[in-house]
């Protein structure tokens, strides 16, 4: 989910409301009652991503964080400008 125009607080602020809201639902299926969680990564857009993939790759970033630490989250990742690298075999 893309938020322009919208502080980092408010952006996490939502994700961790749809990880609350996921995983209070009760999915019927079958008969039984399937209970899931989700996870999200966010990340804050800075005047080092030279393009869309840089973000979103910080944000991916964020996700895996959420997921190491347990799952069911949502994680900021607060990047920098060395964590943009350039990949010189990329064409």
């Amino acid at each position: 989910m893309v938020m322009p125009g919208s502080g980092t607080g408010f952006v996490l602020e939502r994700a961790r409301a749809v990880v609350q809201a996921f995983a209070a639902m009760d999915i019927q299926m079958g008969g039984q009652v399937l209970r899931c969680s989700v996870s999200a990564g966010v990340a804050e857009r800075g005047p080092w991503h030279l393009d869309p993939a840089h973000l979103c790759r910080d944000a991916d970033a964020a996700l895996y964080r959420a997921k190491e630490a347990g799952r069911n989250q949502a994680v900021l990742r607060r990047s920098d400008p060395a964590s943009v690298r350039v990949d010189a075999t990329a064409g």
